[in-house]
């Protein structure tokens, strides 16, 4: 639904549109489609951007005199994807080196992006010297053309930029890096919003739901000790994007056992999960399995455990 409201008593009679949807209608949509739903949960990201010009970089923070900034912010918003940059004050200049970011030395970022608790760190450069190649073709094609200085000038004037981006902690199978191509062009702008846009895409594929699937995921939280915890749990659980029903499915003492029928798969709802702090997994270092697997041996399904709240 939506409505069209008028500024009261202004002279431009400007319009603004007010819009509003209904979520399962929606996902309703989305799945008679056969499309990948991205749920509400979405993962943090920290992006470390280091703006090259000439024999000059910088960090780029919120607080930085350029439009980069205000780029990603609108990319951030336009996008659904939660996005940071750092702050670069004093903490951050004391535990982390340019030199670090731009080398993409992971054991100093990590350390540097450890406060701001972000589920994947992002390192980006852009730069217009540095990382380009300058192809010697230019000063050929300008003598061919028998112009001399001048085409060499205006082809200066024509200033290339690449950009290139390297993730860390974005996998669901465990950390690891993962660097992309080169990016070339005219435009920061563009070279920006198109490293974002595959960034974010990377991490869709990780997090989306698969709509053509449908399973059951069995989980037990182990700290229900009251009729309003219950309710929580349940309500919290119902609201999650993965999940299309619960079913309580046995009550033990603290212990809630529920099975959740899913879109999409197991993986992708722990994933999730991890996103927020509410319903925290227990992991026992010393259990064969921490995911709902059938033990042969004793007959039964080993179901993992999670705690709610803090």
């Amino acid at each position: 639904m939506h409505t069209i409201k008028p500024i009261a008593e202004d002279k431009t009679k400007q319009l603004f549109l007010l819009a509003s949807f209904n979520e399962d209608k929606i996902n309703q949509l989305f799945q008679q489609a056969n499309l990948e739903i991205w749920g509400r949960l979405r993962p943090q990201i920290l992006l470390w951007l280091v703006n090259e010009d000439g024999l000059i970089r910088t960090v780029m923070s919120n607080s930085t005199h350029s439009n980069l900034p205000f780029i990603v912010k609108d990319f951030s918003v336009q996008r659904g994807l939660p996005i940071m940059m750092p702050l670069m004050d004093l903490t951050d200049t004391s535990q982390i080196r340019l030199s670090d970011i731009w080398g993409r030395f992971e054991q100093p970022i990590r350390k540097a992006s450890g406060r701001y608790l972000a589920e994947a760190i992002v390192v980006m450069r852009i730069s217009n010297s540095s990382l380009l190649a300058y192809e010697p073709e230019t000063q050929v094609d300008a003598e061919s053309n028998n112009c001399g200085l001048l085409c060499t000038q205006i082809v200066l004037k024509e200033q290339d930029y690449k950009l290139d981006w390297n993730l860390l902690g974005w996998s669901l199978k465990g950390d690891h890096k993962r660097f992309s191509q080169q990016y070339q062009g005219s435009e920061r702008k563009k070279l920006l919003q198109q490293g974002l846009a595959d960034i974010t895409e990377l991490i869709y594929q990780h997090y989306a739901l698969s709509t053509t699937s449908n399973n059951d995921f069995i989980i037990e939280v182990a700290n229900i000790d009251s009729l309003a915890i219950y309710v929580d749990v349940v309500d919290f659980l119902t609201t999650l994007s993965a999940v299309k029903s619960v079913t309580l499915l046995s009550a033990e003492g603290a212990s809630r056992r529920f099975n959740l029928q899913l879109i999409g798969s197991s993986d992708t709802l722990v994933a999730s999960l991890k996103l927020n702090k509410q319903l925290k997994q227990f992991v026992d270092p010393l259990a064969r399995f921490n995911a709902a697997t059938f033990n042969d041996e004793e007959g039964e399904i080993v179901v993992p455990i999670f705690y709610w709240g803090n």
